[in-house]
């Protein structure tokens, strides 16, 4: 089956720019564009004389459990929502995720995202049945997706520094007594979601390992998941140092950053994506392992600005290098100078996530969010 988009202004070229061609598809693949295209006869034609005509968008960090949790989220830091997980995303049938899933792929597509990078989770786990219907979803929708299971084998309330202290003795013991999904079988799991979906849907689907967060992850977890993506050949995608308690909570756990840490389990490297990456710090890029995955183009970030905002997580700053909205590889991967030019505040300012200033005397109020500003 063939298609004419005849007279658009098409963006294309390096570097790109817009040039009134016609775009010729046949099957799935664009088999020419230029000017005066013939087609053969019967071949439907649109006219796209009053429209730009661009490659697909890429949605570089999404949750298809989200898109049925609108408007449920209150005034809350990321840690609130967090805490709220289980209300916002609980006890939902594999019917509810297909729906939740499709709502948010067929948003995309009307936006212009052809495709996208998916941290499914689900509460209180990820099952076979329900991750199935999420891969059904995108797969009747026809976006392209890196589908990837998002799991954890530490529970989050041991992640923040402090909080078991505070808590009354009664539920300071229900704390306590949770015990998460045991390692082997997050590893299973995701390993089951390769070797049946990966490749999927004319390839349209394909699978990615999350370890969720790095700190709710022991190292036994890293460690497989960095070897489910070697032997897979498969990427990684994680939420990073998406806020000061998780950059916290690492170097007083394991006495150094996320990314280093990441790099001592060979996360970081060919198809690594970090999510949000807003708490990181000038000396991130001289992690050896860190640096060479920086220079091969192989490290990326997905920021994610409004999340930083909506969430008080720290804002991204607006001329940040490392914004992604394509899946493609960028063709010229940031030097550590400009990795440096967003992490390193103005001469005189308090040090804050991606250079911004906070406010002289920031307030922590429970339940609110924190307010930054230059």
């Amino acid at each position: 089956m063939a298609l004419l988009i005849r007279g658009g202004q098409v963006l294309a070229g390096t570097p790109a720019a817009l040039t009134r061609s016609d775009v010729l598809v046949e099957g799935d693949r664009i088999a020419a564009v230029g000017p005066g295209l013939a087609a053969r006869e019967g071949t439907p034609v649109i006219d796209a004389s009053a429209h730009i005509v661009l490659p697909g968008l890429g949605n570089a960090h999404t949750h298809a459990a989200s898109h049925l949790a609108r408007g449920r989220a209150g005034n809350w830091t990321l840690e609130d929502l967090l805490t709220h997980s289980a209300a916002n995303y609980g006890f939902r049938t594999p019917e509810d995720e297909y729906l939740s899933a499709a709502i948010g792929a067929i948003e995309m597509l009307k936006t212009g995202c052809t495709s996208a990078y998916d941290l499914y989770m689900a509460v209180p786990a990820i099952t076979d049945e329900a991750f199935e219907a999420v891969v059904r979803a995108y797969t009747d929708v026809g976006l392209r997706v890196v589908l990837a299971p998002a799991v954890a084998d530490v529970v989050f309330y041991q992640t923040v520094p402090g909080l078991t202290d505070q808590l009354p003795a009664d539920l300071r013991r229900t704390v306590e007594e949770m015990q998460p999904a045991p390692t082997k079988g997050l590893l299973g799991l995701t390993e089951r979601a390769i070797r049946r979906w990966h490749g999927g849907a004319d390839g349209r689907v394909r699978i990615g390992v999350a370890p969720t967060i790095p700190n709710q992850a022991t190292d036994e977890f890293l460690d497989g998941c960095a070897a489910l993506a070697r032997e897979y050949g498969v990427g990684i995608h994680t939420h990073l140092a998406e806020s000061k308690v998780q950059a916290v909570e690492s170097r007083r756990r394991w006495g150094k950053s996320i990314v280093a840490r990441l790099a001592d389990h060979g996360i970081l490297g060919p198809g690594f994506v970090g999510a949000h990456s807003i708490w990181l710090t000038d000396d991130e890029p001289t992690t050896p392992v860190a640096t060479c995955a920086w220079a091969a183009g192989s490290r990326r970030c997905a920021r994610c600005s409004i999340a930083g905002w909506r969430w008080a997580s720290g804002p991204t700053a607006p001329s940040a290098p490392t914004t992604r909205t394509s899946s493609r590889r960028s063709a010229s991967p940031p030097s550590s100078a400009r990795f440096a030019s967003r992490t390193r505040p103005p001469a005189g300012s308090t040090r804050t996530p991606s250079g911004a200033s906070p406010p002289a005397a920031p307030r922590v109020c429970s339940g609110r969010r924190a307010i930054w500003a230059r």
